[in-house]
């Protein structure tokens, strides 16, 4: 008796383990994932930047430039 209640025991904590250890790699799947899009945000977040950058510099360019010939004007 006492020895079945030990194996019932045992096959509990070993179906725990299983679980746990599939848990482990269900989350390590997700923080890959997750930080494949992260990195693949960081990329955009850094063209989208640089992109606004060159419009600005293209917009104060061209205020100058139309400053300019309302002066001449």
């Amino acid at each position: 008796m006492k020895s079945a209640r030990i194996e019932d025991q045992l096959r509990f904590c070993s179906d725990q383990v299983q679980k746990l250890g599939e848990e482990r790699f269900q989350k390590s799947i997700s923080l890959e994932n997750t930080q494949k899009r992260l990195s693949d945000i960081r990329r955009s977040s850094h063209q989208a930047r640089e992109s606004l950058e060159d419009s600005q510099l293209k917009i104060e360019k061209s205020r100058k430039a139309l400053v300019e010939s309302q002066i001449e004007v």
